[in-house]
């Protein structure tokens, strides 16, 4: 969900994603948003330029693990694991 406010009032919302099971670990870093959803072990990766209309799914990676958050290093890259 995307949640404008103004002077502490929300002035607009939208859902930006529907159908997940779990959002856990949320992130975006130059028109890459990437969603963990730890509950089907699968990471979700988007293109989402400029927050504009819905986010195009580019890949969904199978993890054999339950991740709990996504980070970006310094250069915008997820660090070992390439989006």
């Amino acid at each position: 969900v995307d949640i404008s406010f103004e002077n502490e009032k929300i002035t607009d919302s939208r859902i930006i994603l529907s159908g997940l099971t779990m959002a856990n670990g949320i992130n975006y870093h130059e028109g890459r948003l990437v969603v963990n959803e730890p509950t089907n072990g699968v990471v979700h990766v988007f293109d989402w330029e400029n927050f504009e209309g819905k986010p195009k799914l580019v890949k969904a990676i199978k993890l054999e693990m339950i991740a709990d958050n996504i980070n970006f290093d310094d250069k915008g890259g997820s660090g070992k694991v390439e989006f």
